[in-house]
Formats: C-alpha cells, structure tokens, sequence
C-alpha cells in the first residue's frame, strides 16, 4: 500500500546498532491477497536469517516492510522496541545493504560497477568486500582483472558473478542490516 506509507524524514536518527528488529502481530495483503496475517519475527543483532520458500510466499514482501517500502496494514515494526514510523525513514534505507535476484549493471569496467564511480572508496575496502563475497578468484582469472569491461548489463559476468558483485556492493556501503 505505498500510497499509504508513512514516511517520516525528520524522525529520530536511528542508532549505529540495534539489538532487535521485531514484527509484532504485523497483517499484510496485496489485492485482497493475505501475505502475513498475524504474523511475528525477531531479528537479533548479529545472526544469520535464512528466508526461503516458493515463489509468491512473501519473501520480497517482508524485505520491503523492513525496508519500509512497503507500510504494514497494522501491527508493529519494532527497532530496539521503537516503532519504525518514529525513526528518519530516509537514513534507515541508507543503513540497508539489500541485494536483489536481478540488480542493475552497465557497460564499464568491473571496479566502477562494484562502486557506482565513488573515487573515495579505498582498494583495501574494495579487496576486503570481493574477498567476502567470494569474488576475488574469478576477477583473477579475468583478461585485465577488476578492471575488466562487463558488458551491457554485465552480459560478460555468470548469474552467480552477479550475484557476488551485487553482494560485494552491498558490502562497501558497510550497512547496519545486509
């Protein structure tokens, strides 16, 4: 319901870690179409969550109301026990390193396309983000290595080179919540 979302950009800042994002008795639908009907989660600080499920569960759907680009029909989105409305919604997106299954790619050189052309991000964060995301063997084994052309829309990388990249992006934005 994004002509309902409610959008606060003069809300509180959010804090630099969280202990808990929570989903209380949250009720979501698309077209009359129940998504999440009562439905509660608990994301602690510094695990691992696993969402998986077939096609048209609500696994988008909940990355979006975390994201708050999507607005909950009611219930609570809860950071630390605050209401998400109550925070600047604005630097809560920012604090999100959110990968997507198709992400956006352009013709120009593999390092440009990991950093969007930001000249201030240092080799060694560039190295450490393709180092966790599992990227670093195959741009060694590329013709001019990071510095390789990728084609339009990355036509030159894999699916999981994709992927990789999308995840090392993600990375140097050293997010809040990945």
């Amino acid at each position: 319901k994004i002509e309902n979302l409610k959008e606060n950009f003069d809300g509180k800042l959010i804090p630099s870690k969280f202990k808990k994002l929570e989903f209380v008795n949250v009720n979501f639908a698309y077209n009359k179409k129940i998504i999440f009907k009562n439905s509660n989660l608990i994301i602690n600080s510094g695990t691992i969550n696993v969402i998986h499920g077939l096609s048209g569960i609500g696994k988008t759907t909940l990355l979006d109301l975390i994201c708050h680009i999507l607005e909950l029909e009611s219930g609570d989105f809860l950071i630390d026990g605050t209401n998400i409305n109550r925070y600047n919604i604005e630097e809560w997106r920012k604090k999100i390193g959110y990968v997507t299954q198709d992400d956006t790619f352009y013709n120009d050189s593999l390092k440009n396309n990991i950093c969007f052309g930001d000249t201030e991000i240092s080799q060694e964060s560039i190295d450490e983000a393709l180092k966790i995301s599992c990227s670093k063997d195959f741009i060694e084994k590329l013709d001019n290595g990071i510095n390789t052309n990728i084609g339009e829309a990355g036509s030159k990388l894999s699916g999981g080179q994709k992927q990789r990249i999308s995840i090392a992006r993600a990375l140097l934005k050293k997010p809040l919540l990945l």
